[in-house]
């Protein structure tokens, strides 16, 4: 899937420039039965992300790694009855 994103600080700024909106394509698939991973390539920088959702329950981990210092950021979260 092609779009575009204004997400701040989203991938480090590294080229010349302002590049706002920033072009993604992103891409996913389950690695097991409660692990789903995606791909956000950022295609005019020589960025893009690593996101993994954790599945457990009516629980979430949500894991964002980036490409230029492998950073790991760490959402946790717990889904609500409807």
């Amino acid at each position: 899937m092609d779009g575009v994103t204004d997400m701040p600080g989203t991938p480090p700024k590294l080229t010349v420039g302002e590049l706002r909106p920033l072009k993604i394509a992103a891409s996913g698939a389950w690695k097991d039965a409660d692990t789903y991973e995606m791909v956000w390539r950022y295609y005019e920088t020589p960025h893009h992300h690593v996101v993994t959702c954790h599945f457990d329950n009516e629980n979430v981990r949500v894991e964002l790694v980036g490409s230029s210092n492998n950073a790991k950021i760490v959402l946790v979260g717990r889904m609500q009855g409807t």
